[in-house]
Formats: structure tokens, sequence, C-alpha cells
């Protein structure tokens, strides 16, 4: 959460202990009770939402690093079946063709070439052995695949929760401020003592 974010949930949270100790005054069924009431679902709510937030966040960037690492992966294996195949085009012309790899380019077109590099090393796989290539390179190369896409799959997931816990939050900072605004002209027609007042205004502070 934002700066202002936690200022306003303290906010919020200050109002729900003021509504506690003073539930004689405001008790549960009475108007400004259902607005207290409505801060502290709103209160608790951002406590949730905002651990999610957090954890979104955390595995968003851990996520970023995961999905590097596989990338950088992917590319090593990619460039060495390249590397191969061009050692093999001495001897058979344009057996590299199929082969040749790019890198400057999107996570989505690196897949791409990935498969298509898959596919079309599969009937020449003892070309590729017989070149020195490690008898298992076509099984490393899709589970270099599949890495990948994990990571970005996990990647996107974590956004999405963090995304959707911003939006929950927003919702519930409205809804308790919507409450407080409610409360701020109520309240201070009920209290008759002046030091309860004074916490009153005190609690509405953010910041």
């Amino acid at each position: 959460m934002t700066k202002l974010d936690i200022g306003r949930q303290r906010m919020l949270g200050r109002l729900c202990e003021f509504g506690v100790a003073h539930r004689d005054i405001f008790p549960p069924s009475s108007f400004a009770g259902r607005m207290f009431g409505e801060i502290a679902e709103a209160s608790e709510a951002l406590q949730r939402h905002a651990t999610t937030e957090v954890a979104g966040h955390n595995a968003e960037r851990q996520g970023a690093g995961l999905k590097a690492a596989a990338r950088k992966t992917l590319r090593r294996h990619l460039s060495g079946i390249s590397r191969i195949a061009r050692v093999v085009a001495v001897d058979i012309p344009g057996f590299d063709r199929k082969f040749r790899v790019r890198f400057d380019c999107s996570d989505e077109r690196l897949l791409s070439r990935a498969r298509s590099v898959l596919k079309a090393a599969r009937p020449l796989a003892r070309t590729f052995v017989g070149h020195d290539m490690p008898p298992t390179f076509l099984a490393t190369l899709q589970d270099d695949i599949d890495a990948f896409v994990q990571t970005i799959t996990s990647r996107e997931d974590s956004r999405e929760q963090r995304i959707a816990a911003r939006a929950s939050i927003d919702a519930e900072i409205r809804k308790g401020l919507q409450a407080a605004r409610r409360l701020a002209v109520v309240v201070p027609h009920k209290l008759e003592n002046p030091g309860s007042l004074a916490i009153w205004n005190d609690a509405r502070r953010i910041g």
C-alpha cells in the first residue's frame, strides 16, 4: 500500500477503537453504530488485502528473477543446437536453416522459435548426436521450454493477485472513508464531553 493508504488504514483503525470505547453512546443498532460497524469491516478487510498485495508483489519480483534465469537457460541450449547445425551444414548445405535463432525478441516469439526448433530436430536427432550433441538434448530442450512457460505463468498469476488485491484495497478504503465522512457529521452532536470530542477529532486525522 501507499503511504496515503497506510495513513487512511491507521485512521480507520483509530475510529474503530473510538466506536468500541463509546459503544454506550453509539450502540450497534444506531445509525452511527452501523457506520462504525462498516468501518470495522473495512479495516479488517484492508489487513487481509494488504497482506495479499505484499505477497503478490514479492512473488512477482521473485518470478522476474526465475523467468530471467529460465530464459537464459533456454537461449543457451538453443544456441548450442544452432551452432551444431551450422557444423552439420558444412557437409549438408542448408541443414542449419531450420535451426537459426534470434534472441532480440519477445518471450512469446522465443517460445515459438524454441518449439519450432524442437519439432525440426526430432527426426534429425541422430545427426545431432553424431556431432557430439548429448543424447538427451531433445528432452532437455523440452524441459527448458516447459520451465520457461511455468515461470511466465507463475509471474502472471502473481501479478493478477497483486492487481486484484490493489482493487480490493481501493474499494475498502472508499467504503471506510464514506462511513467516516457520515460519522463526522453525526458524532460531534452526540458527544457532550470536550475530551471525547478532542479524541474523536484526533482519531480522524490522517498522517
